[in-house]
């Protein structure tokens, strides 16, 4: 499977969303992690071969975003 690694400073409520290379929103999950790393299932998705971006919405108001490749 893929696994996205996500390290944060303190525990909170995330919103997670994956977009293709055009913007498109493809997924989105709320999910709550832990101080620390946290690892997140990117395989359950069944997303195809390319390039997709994977923002991280913190309930503090910070946002990260980390491009993935995916090839099949």
């Amino acid at each position: 499977g893929v696994t996205a690694l996500i390290q944060i400073p303190r525990a909170e409520v995330c919103m997670l969303n994956i977009r293709d290379v055009n913007g498109k929103l493809l997924e989105s999950k709320n999910m709550g992690l832990n101080r620390g790393i946290n690892s997140f299932d990117i395989s359950s998705f069944d997303l195809g071969s390319g390039m997709y971006f994977l923002e991280i919405h913190a309930q503090s108001g910070n946002v990260k975003v980390e491009r993935f490749v995916i090839t099949r």
